[in-house]
């Protein structure tokens, strides 16, 4: 059949219309002519998929769905497009989508949490932003200092790519 590039076709949705005969052979019964043409058309249809368009809608919906204090890790978009069935005159597929968020970190709140605090009541303040490393120098040091020019925080590292999950 003609179809689109990239397009399945699924033949249990095929259907053939009605023929139609041409010329009507009714305009040909009692005459005596030496030959002629009798063609039949019909008109089929079929249901024809592109699943590059699922995988164009599934991304938007996961940057969507990214909370607002939160952005997308890029690269981490992994979406998987399972076989379709047939489900009337629709086709339906199981789509997995995922994607990894960071939390955006406001270093300016995160030196007011800390400020003044021991250190490790900084630590145990900073376990919900991930893996936390605080150094102080002189080495002796034991509470965060509350003049915000002698606090440095450096936000590193990322989150790695997410791995494959069996559930849709």
């Amino acid at each position: 059949p003609d179809l689109p590039a990239g397009a399945h076709a699924y033949p249990a949705t095929a259907a053939l219309g009605t023929s139609a005969p041409t010329p009507d052979p009714a305009t040909l019964v009692g005459k005596e002519v030496p030959s002629f043409e009798l063609g039949l058309g019909a008109t089929a249809e079929v249901t024809a998929v592109d699943q590059a368009t699922i995988t164009a809608l599934a991304g938007p919906r996961l940057a969507a769905a990214v909370t607002a204090d939160a952005v997308l890790v890029e690269g981490s978009t992994r979406i998987v497009v399972g076989d379709g069935r047939i489900d009337g005159a629709a086709v339906i597929f199981p789509v997995t989508v995922q994607g990894l968020e960071i939390h955006r970190l406001d270093e300016a709140a995160l030196r007011a949490r800390i400020s003044g605090r021991s250190l490790d009541e900084a630590r145990r303040l900073l376990a919900d932003v991930g893996s936390v490393g605080i150094e102080t120098w002189p080495g002796y040091v034991s509470s965060i200092p509350t003049f915000g020019a002698r606090v440095t925080i450096r936000i590193v590292g990322g989150a790695p790519a997410p791995s494959p999950s069996p559930s849709p």
